[in-house]
């Protein structure tokens, strides 16, 4: 945002710059016309003889000078209806006359008084003569551009010719000056809109930084409020706010999912520990022994959530202990492709498994991230197809990658996968068992030994899940 404003304002100087010097040479050529001009109405004050305009074209030559980057200027005048003087130099492929004669027989429509023969100069006492008739036009003889300025006062014509090149060349040391400068004043103008765009920017930044970092373990943290920048001040206080009523949001439901699940421990021994004992005592084969026993199964599974729920309550609180030590993670996985094997029915597991992968980790932790993996892909995949279980190690990191063939997840459940309780094929968890658990806990369990866990594919042919860890 800073480059581009510094971009922009960069942009608008050079327009200006282009535009200034288009009028600096829009008024210097003006007032070159007022001279020409001025010239004009001062020798056509009274009728002039041949000496007089050879004079004013000799002061003309001298005002220019020789070698001076200063306009030429060559005269061509006529009077009743002769050519009275023509400069020696004047541009060859131009003829005044022709305008000289369309203005003669414009004034033949406009029917205009009758002009006085005289056979000398008007005296200088009678009323000087005005200019009727004024125009200017661009022509170009011998390579070059002439300006022609035609003036008439009913008894003569003068045109006087302007060397435009020479003039022009006059304003190249100007258009240097603009040159220098201008690289200068983008430069200054640059620098200027950066830091003015980079200043106004840095409370929006630190806003954004503060958004960026805001997680379930990072809403204690509040922006500073900026004394100088007022207009964000209000937005600052409001996120401040927000971030206060989320603390306090999760604060709730965290001590809520603690203390349920700490609470139903006991009682959920207990009740395990009853029917332990009633299906010890109840007849084999009984109706009561099979109804204990899926009693049994049903309290094993809720004990499994709710120490699922334990956990993720601690990582969120940012207190789950790792017991760190070292782990040999190829055993670790092959012994929980072993258990899987037990259970795999028609599925058929390979493995691809490097020997003797160390890393230091919590053992029970990481074990129970890679049986929920396993298990995963055995529950949801082909029940006739096969799960890969693979394990390499690239430098420090080490990537697990479990497999599974079936059906393409779709590319928008991917990362919703990982919120708790969440099932994209309800119908099918509810066959399987599961209740949206394994995959957060699994995900939280990486992410405290410094890995991750992600879908890395899903097209109907595998679903990979990959584990790393550092």
């Amino acid at each position: 945002m800073a480059m581009m404003a510094g971009a922009v304002t960069g942009g608008i100087v050079l327009g200006a710059c282009v535009l200034l010097w288009n009028l600096t040479y829009r008024f210097n050529l003006d007032g070159l016309d007022r001279y020409v001009l001025d010239v004009a109405q001062t020798n056509l004050q009274r009728v002039q003889g041949r000496s007089h305009w050879q004079r004013l074209d000799e002061s003309l030559a001298f005002v220019a000078g020789e070698g001076n980057p200063s306009p030429t200027y060559r005269i061509w005048v006529e009077q009743r209806g002769k050519t009275e003087y023509v400069s020696e130099k004047w541009p060859g492929a131009v003829d005044p006359r022709q305008w000289f004669e369309e203005w003669k027989m414009r004034r033949k429509r406009e029917n205009p008084p009758r002009i006085p023969e005289r056979g000398v100069p008007i005296s200088v006492r009678n009323p000087a003569l005005k200019l009727v008739g004024v125009s200017y036009f661009d022509e170009y003889s011998d390579d070059r551009r002439w300006r022609i300025g035609v003036f008439d006062n009913y008894y003569g014509y003068l045109a006087i010719a302007v060397d435009v090149d020479s003039f022009d060349m006059r304003l190249d040391r100007l258009k240097v000056s603009y040159y220098l400068v201008a690289p200068l004043a983008l430069l200054i103008a640059f620098a200027s809109a950066w830091m003015v765009a980079t200043r106004s920017l840095r409370p929006v930044e630190r806003l954004t930084a503060a958004v960026e970092g805001l997680s379930a373990r990072g809403l204690g943290k509040r922006v500073e409020r900026i004394g100088h920048e007022k207009e964000f001040q209000r937005l600052v206080d409001m996120f401040n706010e927000m971030t206060v009523r989320l603390e306090k949001s999760f604060d709730l439901a965290r001590r809520f999912s603690a203390d349920a699940s700490h609470e139903l421990k006991t009682p959920l021994a207990r009740l395990k520990m009853e029917l332990e004992v009633a299906l010890k005592e109840a007849e084999p084969e009984s109706k009561e022994q099979v109804t204990y026993s899926n009693l049994l199964d049903e309290m094993s599974r809720l004990s499994g959530i709710v120490d699922k729920l334990t956990l993720l309550s601690s990582s969120d609180a940012g207190k789950l202990e790792l017991s760190l030590e070292t782990v040999n993670v190829s055993e670790m996985l092959e012994n929980v492709v072993e258990d899987c094997e037990a259970m795999s029915g028609g599925v058929r597991l390979e493995r691809r498994i490097a020997g003797d992968i160390r890393i230091e980790a919590d053992g029970v932790l990481l074990e129970q991230a890679l049986q929920n993996l396993c298990g995963n892909a055995l529950k949801y995949g082909d029940p006739s197809g096969v799960v890969r279980v693979s394990l390499s190690e690239e430098g420090s990191l080490k990537r697990i990658e479990i497999a599974n063939e079936g059906e393409a997840i779709p590319g928008a459940e991917w990362e919703r996968l990982f919120e708790r309780f969440y099932q994209c094929d309800l119908s099918r968890s509810d066959r399987v068992g599961g209740v949206g658990l394994g995959l957060s806990l699994s995900r939280e369990i990486a992410r405290a030994h410094g890995g991750d866990l992600k879908l890395v594919r899903s097209d109907g042919v595998w679903t990979v899940f990959e584990l790393t860890l550092s």
